[in-house]
């Protein structure tokens, strides 16, 4: 299936991961995560390092826990070197730690606490679309990117 995004978490945020995936899904943009599209019998890494490839934008579930993801790490190494857009997404109030730091010091952070993280999805899939529309491999015509601009612009400034 072709998808919009990547989506990196730590295991231990399975469920905020899957909350995050069924919220923009509802909203249009696919996403691909791990295992559910991992087929099966592929080679993990593989199945990794084609669905980054394949992605416009990575949104990544930021908690305690991403620090300390090796998998998570070397996502986000590989996103960045192949200058996908960043979305991080912050299901708690933490600051990421080690070299995640450095790879998303120039990234705006959206924060989907307190829970649920569907009173948050309007504003979590605005900021997606907003990545999309700034990935150049991705061809849309002018009007329905500067919409895009837009909506994620108008969404943002709802956002206090």
């Amino acid at each position: 299936m072709p998808h919009d995004v990547f989506l990196s978490y730590a295991s231990a945020d399975r469920a905020a991961a899957d909350a995050v995936c069924v919220a923009l899904e509802a909203r249009g943009i696919r996403c691909w995560m791990a295992p559910r599209n991992v087929p099966a019998g592929a080679d993990w890494g593989e199945a990794i390092l084609t669905a980054i490839g394949r992605a416009h934008a990575m949104v990544l579930i930021l908690s305690r826990n991403t620090a300390g993801s090796v998998h998570v790490r070397n996502e986000v190494v590989t996103a960045v070197s192949q200058s996908l857009a960043l979305v991080p997404v912050r299901i708690e109030d933490c600051q990421p730690g080690g070299a995640l730091r450095l790879h998303l010091a120039g990234s705006h952070w959206l924060n989907v606490f307190p829970p649920p993280i569907e009173q948050h999805a309007d504003a979590l899939a605005a900021g997606v679309r907003l990545a999309l529309a700034a990935d150049a491999t991705i061809e849309l015509p002018r009007a329905q990117a500067a919409a895009l601009v837009a909506a994620a612009r108008a969404a943002s400034a709802g956002r206090v």
